[in-house]
């Protein structure tokens, strides 16, 4: 799964999601426009498992209900994924 969040501050956001869920998340941060808007934005991104990005929706939506996030199903990945145990 792929968890997008669009947020304005991403690096005290990571920190906070990190510090919630009691694990570390490891996220790339995109700058991005808004299309309609132009605004500068930006889009933290993390590949999980099903259940990892479900509870990363949980922790974020608590610490923020107002932040648009977006949750994709990846069919096909090639490399390495950590996996927490």
């Amino acid at each position: 799964m792929q968890t997008q969040i669009y947020c304005t501050n991403p690096f005290e956001l990571i920190e906070q999601i990190n510090k919630a869920s009691h694990r570390v998340y490891t996220f790339s941060v995109h700058k991005v426009y808004g299309g309609y808007s132009r605004q500068v934005q930006h889009m933290i991104v993390t590949n999980t498992q099903y259940l990892d990005a479900a509870g990363l929706f949980e922790v974020t939506k608590k610490i923020n209900s107002e932040l648009f996030i977006s949750i994709i199903d990846l069919k096909k990945g090639d490399g390495y994924m950590f996996i927490e145990e």
